[in-house]
């Protein structure tokens, strides 16, 4: 097995150098990854089981190589074992999967042209390969993954998340994501997960009010459903952050026009209570008071 984890090594490290060196050292990666391709081209030649070897997990050649982004290494090592785009490791977890999670397109595509049922596998946990795609905001990669399986903005994981709740969890999430989920089921927006969360829940934590304005139209009476702990949508941490405070009016503003009283004074209520079990509370106090001010001045009564 020792060949297997010197290969290991060797796929991890090509992907490695490209990000450490970048362009300005785009030759020195050129020749470094086509001594890794020899290198496995000599290993999996001279080794005529070591393709179909599995690593300590369960994993194949293949699952390490649709990890990184070089399609070459791919191909060598699926033209030695082509079966290997169908087997799954120990959390059942298909080669499509990792090459979903690293949001390489031209990976993505080799793998699922040449196992177009990966689409609709799931792993142990229930992910989806859309599940990992989404987690990484790449949009070609998520279309194309969705035009092999279009059911699979409709089915959760183990935690009863569906794609969008996880995509709307990405900080660095492209909006066109959004889009392309919410078109393929546009009743996302309604599902809960294992927390009694809608995916407006998640999208208020990543701090972009676009995303969070879409999500909201998808569904806008998520704005004042509780979780299965009695949370809201709107939440109040405190952050000073400009991102944060336009976020925040805006789900203030939602509340409000969604459902005005006695539901929305309820909703402002909870928010001044969880300030005031902030560190800096005179400063939450203060902002929460100011966005009051701005967009319900008449809630501040019901305060205390």
């Amino acid at each position: 097995m020792e060949f297997l984890e010197d290969l290991y090594y060797l796929i991890r490290d090509s992907f490695y150098y490209l990000r450490l060196y970048g362009f300005l050292y785009l030759i020195r990666c050129e020749a470094y990854l086509k001594k890794v391709e020899q290198n496995i081209w000599i290993t999996t030649n001279a080794h005529s089981r070591a393709a179909d070897e599995k690593y300590e997990d369960g994993k194949l050649l293949l699952h390490f190589a649709a990890s990184s982004s070089n399609l070459e290494i791919v191909k060598l090592i699926f033209n030695a074992y082509p079966q290997a785009v169908a087997e799954k490791d120990k959390d059942g977890q298909l080669p499509l999967h990792f090459a979903a999670r690293n949001s390489n397109l031209e990976v993505v595509k080799f793998i699922l042209d040449a196992n177009p049922e990966a689409a609709a596998e799931k792993d142990n946990y229930d992910r989806l390969p859309l599940h990992e795609a989404v987690c990484w905001s790449n949009p070609e990669v998520v279309k194309f993954i969705l035009d092999a399986h279009p059911g699979a903005a409709d089915e959760e994981d183990d935690q009863y998340q569906f794609p969008l709740h996880i995509a709307a969890n990405n900080p660095n999430l492209e909006i066109e994501v959004i889009k392309l989920i919410l078109d393929a089921n546009p009743k996302a927006a309604k599902k809960k997960d294992i927390r009694g969360w809608y995916p407006l829940h998640c999208a208020e934590l990543i701090l972009n009010l676009d995303i969070v304005k879409m999500i909201f139209d998808a569904h806008p009476k998520a704005i004042v459903d509780k979780d299965w702990e009695g949370i809201f949508p709107f939440r109040f941490s405190g952050f000073k952050t400009k991102n944060f405070m336009k976020v925040e009016q805006f789900l203030l503003k939602a509340t409000v026009r969604v459902n005005r009283w006695p539901l929305s004074a309820k909703v402002i209520q909870r928010a001044w209570r969880e300030c005031r079990y902030n560190p800096e509370y005179n400063m939450c106090e203060k902002v929460l008071v100011n966005n009051i001010k701005t967009v319900c001045p008449d809630l501040l009564q019901d305060l205390n």
